[in-house]
């Protein structure tokens, strides 16, 4: 699968605006303003980042009392992830997805598989990913990553 760069995401997301345009709520105005489809990719590829799926976001529309506006609002940015993810899916991943893409691919590695074919014990790399993640965090943002949650979320697959 190809990735999606930020300007395909931009135009993706112009598509699904036109074509749902009557199901949004409170954005409909705002989508041909200038900037306005760039925000709501920054949101969806934070979404994205963050693993907050369409049906997560929206378990939390309904769980949540919010006012009416602000239930709009995430209504119209739900329409629109979701028809994000439709229109790019089989075809492309976002680069937030890459790593979690790579990871799934060398569980399936030729190399791998080989060396279990051939009776090695074979050791993925999730565990040393994930302390390279918390040295980056460390770096980046001066907090400690809670690595033993992490690990119990990143290896629930």
């Amino acid at each position: 699968m190809a990735v999606l760069e930020e300007t395909g995401k931009n135009l993706v997301l112009r598509k699904v605006a036109e074509e749902r345009m009557d199901d949004l709520c409170v954005m409909q105005g705002n989508m041909k303003k200038m900037g306005y489809i760039s925000e709501v990719k920054s949101l969806i590829s934070e979404l994205t980042q963050y693993n907050i799926d369409p049906d997560t976001l929206e378990t939390f529309i309904e769980e949540q009392n919010m006012p009416p506006a602000f239930s709009y609002k995430l209504q119209d940015i739900l329409t629109m992830y979701r028809g994000f993810r439709s229109a790019i899916s089989g075809m492309y991943i976002t680069a937030e997805e890459v790593l979690e893409a790579f990871c799934d691919m060398a569980e399936e590695s030729k190399l791998l598989q080989d060396a279990e074919a051939a009776g090695c014990k074979t050791v993925g790399g999730l565990g040393m990913l994930i302390y390279q993640g918390a040295a980056a965090a460390k770096l980046y943002t001066g907090l400690d990553m809670p690595v033993e949650e992490v690990k119990e979320k990143f290896f629930q697959k």
